[in-house]
């Protein structure tokens, strides 16, 4: 694996992470180095409202100051936010570590909710992609981003962001997130959730009535007219690009796990 280890300041008598310059517990007689179930893990402490925790950052991490990247794909309802904070809780130390692609969406403010059922959610071109290209380009040189935020209840852009910066590791997640070449040639490994349609199905209703403000019958009718054809037009195909196909009805610890272990296999 190409790691990188923590360093030894004669100054401070103490380890420290190259990248962060943060203090590093040393474990296992090695600097900094944490043998897991999913390989070798550098453990700096970095502080959260004054409290110093670990940040495991991966023994394939691509060198200082380039975060990994990895991205996840699969059919609305297939499990990807969901495994997305999973990593990002494991491998960024907080499941905040997650760029949406669906936070891309273009601002339909001005469309009125009689029209809401027209809209176009689920082709390429209703998201920004220059937008999202910048930032993820951002992102793998290892800068702080501004990300949108897309209300899923008024289909429009809040006017306030989320900061992202990355730690080590960031998880591109959205239905469409192996979609564009571009998209495609800055994520380090490219996960695709395979789920059955009705499993997808009933977990969109559950999330859109709880969280959006839709009716049941309003999920349904978007499902059959939209959701569906699209995900097999747009969605479906980019499983082949895929290192790796995880399945998603099991349990998200084991699809946790899964990527892990791929990612602990890497060759250096």
């Amino acid at each position: 694996m190409n790691a990188w280890s923590c360093t030894y300041s004669r100054r401070s008598s103490a380890w420290g992470c190259p990248r962060t310059g943060a203090p590093c517990s040393r474990r296992s007689g090695t600097a900094g180095g944490e043998s897991t179930d999913s390989g070798i893990f550098y453990a700096c402490k970095r502080g959260h409202g004054g409290v110093a925790v670990p940040i495991l950052y991966p023994a394939y991490y691509t060198g200082v100051g380039r975060p990994y990247l990895i991205g996840i794909a699969g059919h609305s309802g297939a499990g990807k936010t969901t495994l997305a904070r999973r990593l990002a809780a494991r491998l960024a130390g907080s499941p905040d570590a997650v760029l949406p692609v669906d936070a891309y969406y273009l601002d339909r403010s001005g469309v009125p909710r009689t029209a809401w059922a027209d809209l176009d959610l689920e082709s390429p071109a209703a998201i920004e992609l220059p937008l999202l290209l910048d930032q993820l380009r951002e992102l793998a040189a290892g800068h702080a981003i501004e990300r949108p935020v897309y209300d899923y209840s008024t289909h429009a852009r809040r006017p306030e962001t989320v900061s992202l910066t990355p730690a080590g590791t960031v998880i591109v997640e959205g239905r469409l997130a192996l979609y564009w070449d571009a998209v495609r040639s800055l994520l380090d490994t490219r996960v695709y959730i395979a789920c059955a349609t009705d499993v997808c199905l009933s977990r969109r209703v559950a999330r859109d009535t709880r969280e959006r403000g839709r009716t049941a019958a309003e999920v349904q009718e978007r499902w059959r007219n939209s959701v569906q054809p699209l995900y097999l037009r747009y969605v479906a195909p980019t499983r082949r690009y895929a290192d790796l196909v995880v399945d998603g009805e099991e349990p998200a610890d084991e699809m946790a796990a899964a990527v892990l272990r791929v990612l602990a296999a890497r060759p250096a």
